[in-house]
């Protein structure tokens, strides 16, 4: 077998297995979470449209002076700051020049923030 048959095959596994959880969107697989399963958030729950129906409850409940539920208003922040958080790992992890450092200090932030809060019930 020659060297650029290895190396063809070391790519191809490379690519489906080593990158697979950041192909499948998972950024923060290797992190453990301290906090109650059913409480945790997941990733996928960051998304644009969640950001922005939380936004709007958030700004309706300040225009109509309307008391919030006692878990809408840190969820609601939440959402907002962890879909932020998150944005800004997917976009160095997707820069084709990025410093490592970087990358490292945008994934750190999301993923120390997923880790760390909970969904209040």
């Amino acid at each position: 077998m020659s060297y650029t048959v290895l190396k063809v095959k070391y790519l191809i596994f490379f690519f489906l297995f080593i990158s697979s959880p950041l192909l499948a969107g998972e950024i923060c697989s290797e992190y453990d979470s301290q906090i109650e399963p059913d409480f945790r958030w997941k990733e996928s729950d960051f998304t644009k449209e969640a950001s922005i129906k939380a936004l709007s409850e958030l700004s309706e409940s300040i225009n109509k002076n309307e008391m919030l539920a006692t878990f809408q208003l840190p969820n609601n922040l939440s959402l907002i700051e962890g879909y932020i958080l998150k944005q800004d790992a997917l976009r160095a992890l997707d820069g084709k020049s990025v410093h490592a450092g970087i990358v490292e200090y945008y994934v750190t932030n999301f993923c120390e923030f997923l880790v760390r809060t909970p969904i209040y019930d």
